[in-house]
C-alpha cells in the first residue's frame, strides 16, 4: 500500500512536516545513500538540536476491519541523541475523521500519545512491526514516520500489507480494541501531517 517504500525514488511521494516548536532545529529530510538497509537508499531525518519532526507519505486507501501489517526498518548513528522520557521513533497513522494510532519503536501501539522508550535507539537496523486492524468508517489513512532526535534517523523499508483476519492484532496500550476508535474515525476527510 506504500509508494516509493524503499525510497529509491528519492522523495517522491513523501514530504517533510516541522510543527512550530521545532522549526528553529534545522530539521532535515533527505536521501542517504550510507550503508541502506536494502536496495540502493534510504530516508535520513536529521536535525540540528532536538526536535519533534516526521516525513509523512500521501494518504494510503485502506478498506475498514481489514487487518494490516505494518512495519519499517531503522536505526541511528552513535552520535545521535535522544532526550529522556520520549519515544525515539514513531509511526503514527491518522485515519479519516482525525483519530490517531501511535507505534513506538518498540512495537508498542496506543492512542493518542506514543509510549516512550525503555532502552536506546539502536545503531543497527531494526525492524519495527505490528498488525493494526482499520476502524469501522475509515476509507484512508495518513502514514507520519517521527523523529525526536540530535542527529541522523534512518528509515528503509515502510510497508502496510493487508493480512488474513486470522492474523492476531497487536493489543492498544491501556486496552480497548480498534473498533472502538470509530466514533472518532467515522468522516469523509482525509487529515495529512
Amino acid at each position: 500500500l506504500v509508494t516509493n517504500p524503499g525510497f529509491e525514488s528519492g522523495t517522491n511521494d513523501w514530504g517533510l512536516f516541522v510543527p512550530n516548536e521545532s522549526m528553529e532545529k534545522n530539521c532535515q529530510f533527505t536521501i542517504s545513500n550510507d550503508h541502506p538497509h536494502s536496495g540502493s537508499a534510504c530516508a535520513e531525518l536529521n536535525s540540528g538540536d532536538f526536535a519533534r519532526f516526521a516525513i509523512g507519505h500521501k494518504p494510503v486507501p485502506v478498506t475498514a476491519g481489514d487487518h494490516c501489517r505494518v512495519s519499517a526498518w531503522f536505526r541511528c548513528d552513535a552520535q545521535t541523541a535522544y532526550p529522556a522520557k520520549t519515544p525515539g521513533f514513531v509511526i503514527r497513522f491518522t485515519f479519516n475523521g482525525g483519530h490517531t494510532i501511535q507505534i513506538n519503536a518498540e512495537g508498542i501501539v496506543s492512542v493518542k500519545n506514543p509510549v516512550n522508550l525503555k532502552s536506546p535507539i539502536p545503531t543497527d537496523w531494526t525492524q519495527v512491526g505490528v498488525v493494526i486492524q482499520i476502524p469501522p468508517g475509515v476509507t484512508t489513512t495518513s502514514l507520519d514516520l517521527f523523529s525526536f532526535a540530535k542527529g541522523p534517523l534512518y528509515i528503509d523499508d515502510v510497508s502496510i500489507q493487508k493480512v488474513d483476519p486470522s492474523v492476531a492484532v497487536t493489543p492498544l496500550e491501556g486496552g480497548g480494541d480498534y473498533a472502538s476508535l470509530a466514533a472518532s474515525a467515522g468522516g469523509t476527510g482525509t487529515l495529512t501531517a
